[in-house]
């Protein structure tokens, strides 16, 4: 009754906006058409999501003719695909930050490619709602609400699935991932997204058909993957993004992981030396990170966080097969990132994106290896100041790489790390505060020249930087200016 109050309460409130008057006014004018509300909407308003971005409906008892010259004078209207039968419509003024999707019913006829375009579609405003719900992938996306009195449409049963916690597909599962296997990818994200389990029969096809989300196909143009690789990523990342702990676990349970990152499967039965990770290997050690990721963090962190480690494989040296003191995995940041950046094209991930993952990945010792303290100036400025993101970024990469650790040290690094975020935040309010980077009213280059005997050149630039530089640090300690006499002083220590 609750579920039954809720979604008329939705019809009345989507009704009542400007952006969706169309919908009474073409009942109005048409009163044998029917408007449904389908989709995820319907699906994350049961659940208690609020996010109503994408409006869906599907018009039954209009043809698409009349359905097109009725939206036409109350805004924007375009067929998406001559053969999809679907238009997007954005009315006059609307405040909406997506068109509406507005589509007759229809069926699907898989044509075999397995692939997310290899259908045939076959529009018909007469076409029984349950039978244009039948070609959906899961039933908790197999509802609709009748927008005339708010009464729910469910004959696959989505709802009893969502009070059950669980996602399973509309008919048999095999036939349904048969027919495009990036719903295998659509599965998984939903069962992290949503906090739904994926039932027995929908799971065991998942696994069963798992090598598919990287298999190929012959076409005329000759192979090509079954499910393009900007679907697989897209699919990966909403995963990682909603909860990567989910993600990392079942594209692992499911052998996802052996097909899509077998880089990361590489990861397991990889021993690492006790006193700094006693918690178990590379890849047990990679999940923890995951699992202490917090919420909030950006999508190259996520990802940094899964493949920080991935040069451990490769370069792990061991007392028994290469005479060292310990296990030790030397060099492996800058091998970790050579395969971070293989595996970001792989995925065709944008730029931007592959580069700052690989920068991250290459970075994430920074810490560990060397003394902040001692860093140049430039340096600390381009890594944390010109970009505050990418820096903070590396800063909780190595706090949470810690915290995963299970090492006697592990109070000393995180202490490590305390220090680091102090001092970098002491840069940063300077650097805010003096906004001059140069300070050539304690030295100036003639200075220099006439102190050291230097010519004019390149030489008196290095002066300079290395003045700028502990200028820069003097003040963040001191809270003060250096004299020139301490200047010149440092500068002939050096």
């Amino acid at each position: 009754m609750l579920i039954k109050r809720k979604l008329k309460k939705l019809a009345r409130n989507i009704k009542s906006q400007p952006d969706f008057a169309f919908i009474d006014q073409l009942v109005k004018k048409y009163s044998e058409a029917e408007v449904h509300l389908v989709g995820g909407l319907v699906r994350d308003y049961i659940i208690g999501r609020q996010e109503m971005v994408d409006y869906d409906f599907v018009i039954r008892n209009i043809s698409a003719q009349k359905l097109r010259e009725f939206l036409e004078p109350l805004g924007w209207v375009d067929l998406v695909g001559r053969d999809f039968g679907v238009y997007k419509f954005v009315p006059r003024d609307s405040q909406l930050t997506e068109a509406i999707d507005i589509a007759l019913p229809r069926t699907d006829f898989a044509t075999g490619g397995g692939g997310y375009h290899d259908f045939a579609i076959q529009t018909d405003p007469k076409l029984p709602l349950a039978d244009d719900l039948s070609r959906r992938d899961f039933t908790i996306n197999a509802m609709a609400v009748n927008m005339r009195d708010g009464r729910l449409v469910d004959p696959y049963g989505g709802l009893a699935d969502i009070k059950r916690g669980l996602i399973r597909t509309v008919g048999e599962p095999k036939d349904r991932f048969r027919e495009d296997y990036s719903r295998i990818l659509r599965g998984i994200r939903f069962a992290a997204q949503l906090g739904l389990k994926i039932e027995s029969g929908t799971w065991q096809s998942i696994c069963r058909l798992a090598k598919y989300v990287t298999a190929t196909k012959l076409t005329s143009a000759g192979k090509v993957l079954i499910v393009p690789k900007e679907t697989l990523a897209e699919e990966f990342i909403k995963s990682l993004s909603a909860d990567p702990l989910v993600t990392f676990d079942l594209y692992d349970a499911s052998s996802i992981m052996h097909y899509v990152f077998p880089e990361i499967e590489d990861m397991k039965g990889v021993e690492q030396p006790l006193e700094f990770h006693a918690e178990g290997d590379v890849f047990f050690h990679t999940r923890l990170c995951l699992q202490l990721t917090p919420t909030d963090v950006s999508t190259e962190l996520r990802l940094a966080l899964l493949l920080h480690d991935i040069g451990k494989p490769s370069t792990q040296k061991t007392p028994e097969r290469d005479r060292v003191d310990r296990i030790r995995f030397d060099e492996h940041p800058e091998e970790g990132a050579k395969l971070a950046h293989q595996i970001c094209r792989r995925l065709r991930l944008a730029n931007k994106l592959t580069e700052r993952v690989v920068w991250l990945v290459r970075n994430h010792m920074m810490f560990v290896m060397g003394q902040v303290e001692d860093m140049r100036t430039t340096t600390i400025k381009k890594y944390f100041i010109d970009d505050v993101k990418l820096g903070d970024d590396l800063l909780e990469l190595y706090r949470i790489d810690t915290e995963a650790s299970d090492s006697s040290q592990q109070r000393k690094f995180l202490a490590r790390q305390r220090e680091v975020v102090e001092h970098i935040a002491r840069m940063r309010e300077a650097f805010a505060e003096a906004e001059v980077k140069t300070f050539r009213h304690i030295i100036t280059g003639q200075d220099i020249m006439q102190e050291f005997n230097l010519e004019p050149g390149p030489g008196v630039g290095k002066y300079l930087m290395r003045v700028d530089d502990f200028i820069f640090k003097y003040v963040v300690k001191n809270k003060k200016e250096p004299s020139r006499d301490e200047v010149i002083k440092f500068l002939k220590n050096k």
